[in-house]
């Protein structure tokens, strides 16, 4: 899968040498949180080897989300950046996803391997990020209560295998904007 967070993580400050993890997982109907150093979080909670056979990754599914707090100065003046699962990997991961936008963000960096956004990629960003379906999805979730701006939705491609065609990705962004209507 192409998906390396299997569960949302909350990265936040954090002045002291050493990172601070906690994990908020739901257990018996309650929900309960484990406090653990980042190497303990990372072996614990991150997708790894053993997630390739495993491709629902239903170890994660009683964990809601997580916090990292580390000594990082981009997060010092209260910045906190969200990693979530993106989307499409499973409905699982979608529906987490789906659940930290709908709580309302300032902004969104939508990383991509793709030069050129596939249907799914724009019905769930017009959805999910905009507030808005798209006139072609069939989809019966309403769409976000807090839709981001348009011009705090950033792109950013991600292509291992090559550097795509600069014009050609610019192009699609910007039609993906002209049809959304805003």
């Amino acid at each position: 899968p192409s998906v390396s967070s299997p569960i949302p993580v909350w990265l936040g400050h954090h002045p002291g040498p050493d990172a601070i993890a906690r994990v908020y997982r739901t257990q018996d109907g309650k929900t309960v949180t484990e406090s653990c150093d980042s190497e303990t979080f990372r072996s614990r909670y991150c997708y790894n080897l053993r997630d390739i056979q495993d491709k629902d990754r239903s170890r994660y599914n009683s964990v809601s989300f997580s916090t990292l707090q580390l000594n990082a100065p981009v997060l010092e003046n209260d910045l906190t950046l969200i990693d979530t699962l993106g989307i499409s990997a499973t409905a699982v991961d979608s529906r987490k996803t789906i659940r930290v936008l709908d709580e309302g963000v300032d902004a969104v960096i939508f990383v991509t391997r793709n030069s050129k956004l596939n249907l799914e990629e724009m019905r769930f960003l017009y959805r999910h990020v905009l507030g808005r379906p798209a006139a072609d999805d069939p989809s019966p979730l309403q769409p976000n209560p807090r839709p981001v701006a348009p011009e705090n939705l950033l792109f950013v491609n991600n292509n291992f295998y090559g550097v795509p065609n600069r014009t050609e990705f610019a192009e699609r962004i910007r039609a993906f904007y002209r049809d959304s209507g805003l």
